[in-house]
């Protein structure tokens, strides 16, 4: 369902996926997809340190720029 050209943005326990030398993260990268994580809850997380070098972060605004440019959206729960 996720591939090249696609985002995927991790948000509250999500974010965990997103941490360096972890086969979660690893397998998210090799599909070919924009990795970010929201700032606050890696923050909340006290992982901001340990994310990956690949993943990015964003605050609420980048949230929402990407939403604007990715139109076509998933979320799950």
């Amino acid at each position: 369902m996720i591939g090249a050209g696609d985002a995927l943005i991790l948000l509250g326990d999500g974010v965990y996926a997103g941490l360096q030398n972890t086969t979660a993260c690893a397998r998210i990268l090799a599909t070919g997809v924009e990795l970010y994580v929201l700032e606050v809850d890696a923050s909340a997380a006290g992982i901001l340190q340990s994310l990956d070098e690949r993943v990015s972060v964003v605050c609420f605004d980048g949230f929402a720029s990407l939403s604007e440019r990715f139109t076509k959206q998933q979320a799950w729960y």
